[in-house]
Order: C-alpha cells, then sequence, then structure tokens
C-alpha cells in the first residue's frame, strides 16, 4: 500500500513519488518530537495534525496516539478523547488507492478541464470575437495599448486567454508605459470620483478623462471574468469538501484496538468531569486483553517499568474518590499497589489521604511482593529494596514501634544510599520530630527541604505547622502565605496557611473563609475539613463543630485525630456515652497518645472510675515527658490529677501536684484553692485559711474560695470539726467544673495547653477557656501535621475557668 502525499498529482514514476513522501512524513514526525521536547505542545499539535492527514498506514494510529497525548498535555481532553474514539479513515484511503489517479490526480485534471472549457467558451464568444477582429483592423494609441496591457497582466496572472493579446504587445512600447505612469501619477480626484477635467465635459481622444473612461471600460470586463473565477475556484474547494468521505462510525477507532488507548481516553473523560463514563471504559474489557494487562501480583513487568494493568487501577480508585466511594477507592488503590509496587501515587493516596489505619499501613506495605516483582535480576531487586525502605519511612508513625521502624528505614537510606538530601527522606524525618512535639527541630528539617525544593508540596503543611507552633515565626508565616497564594493560587496549601495565620490572629470568620477555600481546591485536603471545624469549636459553636468533625470523619474515616476532635466536644457537651466511643477509637490506633489519655482520664473522672482516672493522668504526664514542649503545657493535667488524688483521699498526693501546678503557673488562683482544700481535709485549718486568702487575692471573685473560707473560719472560731469533704465536694463537682482547650496541634496530640500557653491564644466564654497549639496541617501519617485541634479537658472547681 503507498503511503505517498495525498493530492500531489505526480506524473512521474510512482515508486518515486512514494519514497519522497514517505521521507517528508518522518521529517515531519522528528519536528513533532523534537517539539515535544522543548514542551512547544502547540507544534507539535500542528505538525502531529498535518503528519495524521498525510499518513494512510497502520502507523496513524501511532501518530493518532502521540497527538492525542499532546491534546491531552494541553488540557484539550474534549479534542483527545474525540480522536480517539472515532475511526480513522485507513480503510476509505486503501479503496481509494485501487482508483490511482481518481486519488492523486483527479484534483490537477477537475482544473485544467474547468481551464480548457473555459478558454472554448470564450473562444465561441460572438461578441469577444468581433472585438478582436475590430482590434485587429485598427491601431490604437501606445498609451491605451499599454494600459490595457497592463489591467490584463492584473486580470490573467500573466497568461492571457484572449487572441489579440500579442497584437496589443506588437504596438506597445517603453514610451506608452511611461507615459501611463506619469499619467496615473498626476491624475486627480474629485469627489465625485471624476479626474480633474471639467466634468460634464466631451474629452478629447488622449485627454486624461478620455484615458480614465477608456480605463473603466476596459476593467469592466476583466473584472467580471476574475469574479467569475474566483466563483469557480470556491465552487471547486467546496464540491471537494463535499464530497470528501469520512469513514463510517461502526469503523475501527483506537479505543477498540488499543488498551493505552483506552486507558487515555479514559484520563480524558475523568478530567471532564463524565466519572461513571470513564468507569465504564476502563471495566469493559475483553477476554482476550488479560494476558497483556499483566494481572498477576507476582509477576515481574515485562519490560522492568509500570504495569499498565496497576496504571489503571489507579485511575479507578481516582475516579471512585470523585464519586465518594471511598471504600472502593482504597480497594482499587491497594490492587494498583499490589500489581506494581512502583506506582507510587498509589502508596501516596493510601496513606497521606488516610484511607488506611496505621496498623493497615505497616501490615499492607510491609507484605508486599518486593522479591517476586523484582524476578531474577539482582538490580530489579536492589531497587525494590530502596523503594520497600523510602515507603517505610513515610508510614504513619503513630506508637514507638512504628516510629522506631521508620527511623531505622531512614538511616539506612541515608547512610548506605546516600538519600540524605532527598525531600521525601526529609519530610519522614520532619513529620517524626513534628510527632514528638519537636517543631524548633521540626522547621530546622523543613527549612532544609525548601531550600533543596521550593515550595515542595508535600513538606508545606509541615513547615505552615511548624512556623505556626513557634511564636516568633508567626510573621515570617504572613509573608509565606502571600508568597505561596501568589505563585500557586490553585495550591491548597497555600490558601491553608492564610487560613492558620488569621486563626492566630483569633479572626474565625476569615480562617474559616480560607480553610473552606482549601479544601474547595483539594476536596482531599484533610487539614482543611479538620481546621474547618476548628473554627466553630473555637468560637463555642459546639453543634456546627460535631457537624464539620462528622463530615472530615467520613471523608477520613482512618484518621485517629478526628476520632479525638469529635470525642472531646461530646465531653465539652457532657455526653459521656459518645465521648467515650470516640476518644476509645481514637486511643486504638494511638494509646500512647497524650492528650487521649487525659481525655479518657477526664470522661473515667465524671463517670466515677477514679482509679482509672488517676492512671490515665499519670500516663498522659509520663508520656508529655518525651516531647520537646515547655512544662507549661501540661498544667491541666497536673490540676486534673490533683482533683482525682483528692476525691480519693489521696491528700498528700493531691497537695503535691496542685503546688506543681504553682511552680508552673504561680497565677493560677484554682491551685491555691486545692492546695487550702487538701489542708482543709487533713485538718490543718490554719493552714487552709491561709492558702483560701492566696487564692482570693489571686482571684477575688472565685466564689467557692469564699464559701470554703466562711466554712474554715466558722470551723477555726468554734472548733468543732464540720462537715467539710462533704461541703467541697458538693461546691466543687455540682458546678460542672470543666475547662477546656483548643489548640493547634499535629497527628498525635500530645500536650494540655494552659490558659496562658506560650505556642497559642487563651479566650474566654463564660466557663470555658480556649488556647491554641499547634497541630500539624496534612494530618499525615500520624505526624503532627497543622490540624488546628481542640484542647484538652481538665477538671476545675471554679466555672469561670
Amino acid at each position: 500500500m503507498r503511503t505517498g502525499l495525498r493530492g500531489q498529482g505526480s506524473r512521474g514514476d510512482g515508486v518515486e513519488a512514494g519514497q519522497s513522501s514517505s521521507s517528508i512524513l518522518e521529517i515531519m514526525r522528528n519536528w513533532r518530537e523534537d517539539a515535544m521536547k522543548h514542551h512547544l505542545y502547540d507544534t507539535a499539535i500542528f505538525w502531529g495534525d498535518k503528519i495524521l492527514s498525510l499518513e494512510t498506514g497502520q502507523i496513524a494510529w501511532n501518530d493518532a496516539y502521540n497527538l492525542a497525548t499532546a491534546y491531552f498535555l494541553t488540557h484539550r481532553y474534549a479534542q483527545a478523547e474525540h480522536l480517539l474514539r472515532t475511526p480513522l479513515p485507513l480503510a476509505h484511503l486503501e479503496e481509494n488507492e485501487e482508483k490511482g489517479k481518481e486519488v492523486n490526480n483527479g484534483t490537477e485534471d477537475a482544473d485544467e478541464d474547468s481551464d480548457t472549457k473555459e478558454s472554448l467558451e470564450d473562444d465561441h464568444d460572438e461578441l469577444n470575437a468581433a472585438v478582436a477582429a475590430t482590434h485587429k483592423s485598427s491601431r490604437l494609441p501606445a498609451a491605451m495599448l499599454a494600459k490595457a496591457h497592463a489591467m490584463q497582466q492584473l486580470a490573467s496572472d500573466g497568461h492571457s486567454s484572449d487572441p489579440y493579446d500579442e497584437d496589443r504587445d506588437d504596438h506597445m512600447s517603453e514610451d506608452g508605459l511611461h507615459k501611463l505612469d506619469r499619467k496615473r501619477k498626476d491624475r486627480q480626484f474629485t469627489v465625485s470620483g471624476t479626474g480633474t477635467a471639467s466634468e460634464g465635459g466631451t474629452s478629447a481622444p488622449g485627454s486624461v478623462a478620455g484615458d480614465l473612461n477608456g480605463d473603466m471600460e476596459t476593467d469592466r470586463p476583466r473584472s467580471s471574468a476574475r469574479s467569475s473565477r474566483n466563483d469557480k475556484e470556491q465552487k471547486l474547494a467546496m464540491d471537494e469538501v463535499r464530497g470528501s468521505e469520512i469513514a463510517p462510525p461502526d469503523g475501527i477507532s483506537l479505543v477498540n484496538v488499543s488498551i493505552p488507548c483506552r486507558y487515555l481516553a479514559a484520563q480524558c473523560m475523568t478530567r471532564q468531569g463524565k466519572y461513571q463514563e470513564a468507569l465504564d471504559e476502563l471495566s469493559d474489557w475483553k477476554s482476550e486483553h488479560n494476558d497483556l494487562l499483566e494481572q498477576s501480583y507476582k509477576q515481574p513487568s515485562r519490560d522492568g517499568l509500570i504495569k499498565l494493568s496497576s496504571s489503571i487501577w489507579h485511575l479507578k480508585g481516582l475516579i471512585q474518590l470523585h464519586l465518594r466511594n471511598t471504600e472502593e477507592a482504597r480497594e482499587s488503590f491497594m490492587r494498583s499497589l499490589s500489581l506494581d509496587i512502583k506506582n507510587f501515587e498509589s502508596f501516596d493516596h493510601l496513606v497521606r489521604g488516610h484511607l488506611l489505619t496505621a496498623t493497615q499501613q505497616w501490615d499492607f506495605i510491609q507484605n508486599l511482593e518486593y522479591v517476586a516483582q523484582a524476578g531474577e535480576d539482582p538490580a530489579q531487586l536492589e531497587a525494590l529494596h530502596v523503594v520497600r525502605l523510602l515507603y517505610t519511612a513515610r508510614l504513619d508513625k503513630s506508637g514507638r514501634i512504628h516510629a522506631q521502624q521508620a527511623a531505622a528505614a531512614r538511616r539506612q537510606l541515608v547512610g548506605i544510599y546516600g538519600l540524605g538530601n532527598s525531600p521525601d527522606v526529609l519530610l519522614g524525618l520532619a513529620e517524626e520530630m513534628f510527632s514528638r512535639m519537636r517543631y524548633e527541630d521540626a522547621y530546622t528539617v523543613t527549612q532544609r527541604i525548601m531550600e533543596l525544593c521550593k515550595n515542595h508540596e508535600a513538606s508545606l503543611p509541615v513547615h505552615i505547622s511548624t512556623m505556626y507552633m513557634i511564636e516568633r515565626l508567626r510573621p515570617a508565616l504572613y509573608l509565606l502565605a502571600h508568597h505561596l497564594t501568589d505563585a500557586d493560587p490553585d495550591m491548597a496549601a497555600g490558601w491553608y496557611a492564610v487560613g492558620c495565620w488569621y486563626f492566630g490572629t483569633k479572626r474565625w470568620l476569615e480562617a474559616r473563609k480560607y480553610f473552606s477555600k482549601a479544601v474547595q481546591m483539594d476536596p482531599r485536603f484533610a487539614p482543611g475539613w479538620v481546621a474547618f471545624a476548628h473554627t466553630f469549636a473555637y468560637e463555642g459553636e459546639s453543634d456546627q463543630a460535631v457537624i464539620s468533625y462528622s463530615t472530615a470523619e467520613r471523608n477520613f474515616s482512618a484518621n485517629f485525630l478526628i476520632k479525638l476532635f469529635l470525642g472531646m466536644e461530646h465531653l465539652s457537651q457532657g455526653n459521656l456515652t459518645l465521648a467515650e466511643l470516640y476518644l476509645t477509637g481514637s486511643a486504638e490506633v494511638w494509646e500512647e497518645d497524650a492528650l487521649s489519655r487525659n481525655e479518657r482520664g477526664v470522661v473515667a473522672y465524671y463517670s466515677g472510675r477514679m482509679e482509672e482516672a488517676i492512671h490515665l493522668f499519670r500516663s498522659a504526664l509520663e508520656a508529655a515527658k518525651d516531647v520537646q514542649q515547655p512544662a507549661k503545657a501540661w498544667i491541666s493535667t497536673h490540676l486534673n490529677l490533683a482533683f482525682a488524688l483528692r476525691k480519693t483521699g489521696q491528700l498528700p498526693s493531691a497537695r503535691q501536684s496542685f503546688l506543681r501546678v504553682l511552680e508552673l503557673d504561680p497565677d493560677m488562683g484554682i491551685a491555691y484553692t486545692g492546695v487550702a482544700m487538701c489542708f482543709h481535709g487533713e485538718g490543718e485549718v490554719d493552714e487552709a485559711i491561709t492558702w483560701y486568702h492566696r487564692a482570693l487575692a489571686s482571684d477575688p471573685t472565685d466564689k467557692h474560695a469564699n464559701e470554703l473560707l466562711s466554712f474554715a473560719l466558722q470551723e477555726s472560731a468554734s472548733r468543732t470539726p464540720t462537715s467539710f469533704m462533704n461541703a467541697a465536694d458538693r461546691l466543687i463537682i455540682e458546678a460542672d467544673d470543666k475547662r477546656r482547650h483548643v489548640r493547634i496541634e499535629d497527628g498525635s496530640i500530645n500536650g494540655l495547653d494552659t490558659g496562658k500557653d506560650p505556642f497559642g491564644i487563651k479566650i474566654e466564654s463564660g466557663d470555658q477557656t480556649a488556647a491554641i497549639q499547634n497541630q500539624s496541617s496534612t494530618m499525615d501519617e500520624g505526624t503532627r501535621e497543622m490540624t488546628l485541634a481542640e484542647g484538652s479537658a481538665s477538671i476545675d472547681m471554679d466555672e469561670s475557668y
């Protein structure tokens, strides 16, 4: 089958013409490929379209795929899909190939026949024949002959079909041409369009007016002939368009014969929002394609590259996420990664997208078929071992064992493979530092990442979180937010940074606005969802906060932090049953989390399980020793432990806990009252009166301290014991003495805020206090990324707290 250019009409050797056209196509293909390398996509599309029009062989399928790829890269998804789904006109061209000249030379022959017919019609025209005879028998002035010849040249492109042109040439001289040019330059026109000769006057032969009249008379037939020729050319062009055939709609299209083409078509449909159609396109595979898809988990890739079947399942997972089918999306991503371990995007969606819990992540990633997919190639085995270490370093680090395994993998990547400056490896270290509340160290690592890879998107949430957590970096956070939104307005992390800055200034409405915008940019941006809910919690809109947290929990069901926040919000509402349900679910993921232990201790306290509450408070303080955070951040836990100990009659231990609170914050009046209560309970009334006075000096509005001081004074005056313990219990417990500390913190939340938290903001509304600490923003793998967490509940005797 000939692969020559269509419509060239070569009358020479057909083989030579075919070779020439084939070489032209190869040259054009080189232009297209080079344009793609230079990122000149429109140039690649231009030449790709011409190649596809000229190529008539089976190789046109490859040309169509390359053109569709260029369309896809330039976001012209509808054009790419149409090209892939439209049958190529190969069969039509093969049928026309047998006709030979009808395809190649038909257009030229039709043009020649039309010209010949025109000439014959003109020659037989009686009027033209009479005019020609008249000119032959007469001798016109040279100026008129020159003028007529010039007009004829313009009308006929240098070749005349009139029989009297040669006679005109015989009578024309150079002098006549010079006179014609001079007269045209000197000619002046009036408004009416006539020459400078007197209007209405009779022009003598050879005058300017006579020449003009001669021009007009000569132009009329020439303009008419030129217009007629243009009309005929346009008619021929339109007839060619109408007569050209397009392949029938039931012909062969690329999506029916090529798996990569069908995959690309599904990608285009997904970008256009046609999710169900794209899912049907990916699911409708013929059985004979199963071998090509490489569906075995233990089978190595034939070419050592990423299996197409893995990419197909990854695309299915993306579509299911758009359709909000989280379970199906998780299964698709897991199957994609199982088919080919090298598919990092599936891993990223499973881990950063919180589709798997921490335990599920470790079990699934560590049990993938690394050795089987390497085959017998030692180099492949070594490469997949590196992949395993990279994935391990990025897994959720909730819990000490997981954190230790991730650290061991990171040490191998740095020490053996020299990946110490890889942003992804450093990100794992930054996440671990933040998960341990070592904010200065985390900022040092994220700052290095930004120097190595500016605006590294995966690291930005942790970077923003550490900058918020470190108060001296708040101005830098403001500048970073402006930079990110200017550099890439479509990046969710940029608007999240703006929201965090407003959050730090207690402007909840503006913060909520920008958190919402971040979620609109990326519906799978977990920090935005949680931060949005926190703005309601800060404003005291508890019902709205519960609704927002519940929405986030549905989207990211594997994230234990959201369960923790839901439990804390229900606790603030006094709903102990739901609070315990969510807090227990959070503890199943990371039992060692200090904040989770404190919250569960508060639930146990109000449920009457004092020994359990004491154990949880003490274990929370024990976990807090490992964090890089001021001790003042844990005042609430010390205070809770003191009240639980006093409740069980362990007064000396309770007094020591109250004194520890005063060491951390000497202005906390409730601690003075607690110490006084312990002395009063031990019978040391005079010492108790002294501490009651100190409590009132710290907070003169403390009505409970006033009432207890009255009891102590009465007892001191009468020296007869009163039912002090019962009265104190009634005053303390009936007050519903809870204090909330709402804060920003990272994935594992290990600290409790105080009323004057150096990492946050104190907000008082009625009987509640909210203080901000930091929580890291991506909520990645249990690392502390800014999720605007709520604060810890504490047990107080004073409702003003």
